[in-house]
């Protein structure tokens, strides 16, 4: 989407995502972070993206949206990313049926926002199941992919973690330098909009470019040792949530959710966390998303 129609969604669903709006649920995301790290350490350890990043991103999410309690949030998500999934077409008749009773959403969520939103550009009730569908999706998908990364580096290098103790924007600082050293979506395709001229290369309008996010985060004339992670070098704009108009519009929430799984690591250190785990990991995979697929801590 561009233009009008872009701007009708963005104002519809910013609501949700703002600073502030995000920030009421970072007791609801605490309390989730520390009842999957307990449930860890009872067990003895586990799988850190499975039982930790994925299960995080995926119930921040949907709260935001606005699923209530109880809601198999999994099936959905299940449904929304494979979209084949729901052979006999059971999760999309009962999310039809939903999305046509307002009083079941609550009004402060997204799907509750929209519902009450009066624009024909983003439609009402079922038109709304596509939206539902990519809200659950990439809502889920990079954010447990670079709390995934962000978990590999901390457990990694233990200054990292010590970085992130020590004050808030230590642990901004770190954030922001995982999401630019590995950004969990490595590319995007964008329409060029104007002809222009890139590194001697002729772009005309409407030419479609794919733009490397990952080697733009590691540009080596912007950011002096780009493949080293460094939260202390001096800060510098990156494309990890992109920029401009199509910047991420979660990417408040991801920034939340990293802080949160930062804090609940340092809470549980001493007894938890030993200074350098052995991670059981297959390291970074994806050439489109990108990042551990699993992150087993064993001492």
């Amino acid at each position: 989407m561009d233009g009008v129609e872009h701007r009708a969604w963005r104002n519809a669903l910013h609501g949700g995502f703002h600073r502030q709006a995000v920030s009421e649920q970072r007791a609801r995301i605490r309390e989730d972070v520390d009842a999957r790290l307990r449930a860890l350490a009872d067990q003895g350890g586990g799988d850190l993206v499975g039982e930790l990043a994925f299960p995080v991103a995926l119930t921040a999410i949907a709260g935001i949206i606005g699923f209530p309690p109880g809601t198999r949030i999994g099936t959905l998500y299940t449904w929304a990313v494979g979209l084949l999934d729901d052979a006999d077409g059971k999760i999309t008749t009962a999310m039809t049926e939903w999305l046509g009773t307002p009083s079941a959403w609550p009004a402060r969520g997204l799907v509750g926002r929209l519902l009450r939103h009066e624009d024909p550009l983003t439609g009402s009730g079922s038109e709304l199941l596509p939206t539902v569908r990519l809200l659950l999706s990439t809502g889920t998908e990079p954010p447990f992919r670079s709390l995934a990364t962000l978990l590999y580096a901390v457990l990694s290098d233990p200054a990292l973690l010590e970085a992130a103790r020590a004050d808030e924007s230590g642990a901004t600082a770190v954030i922001q330098e995982c999401w630019r050293w590995e950004c969990p979506l490595t590319w995007v395709l964008r329409r060029c909009s104007t002809g222009t001229e890139l590194c001697g290369a002729r772009l005309c309008e409407g030419d479609l470019v794919c733009v490397n996010l990952a080697s733009a985060n590691r540009d080596e004339t912007r950011w002096a040792d780009a493949d080293r992670l460094d939260p202390h070098r001096r800060p510098l704009p990156h494309l990890a949530m992109g920029t401009g108009p199509h910047i991420c519009l979660g990417r408040h929430l991801a920034a939340l959710e990293a802080g949160e799984v930062l804090a609940g690591l340092a809470r549980t250190a001493p007894p938890v966390w030993p200074d350098r785990p052995a991670l059981d990991t297959d390291g970074f995979e994806g050439r489109g998303f990108r990042s551990p697929r699993r992150l087993v801590p064993r001492w």
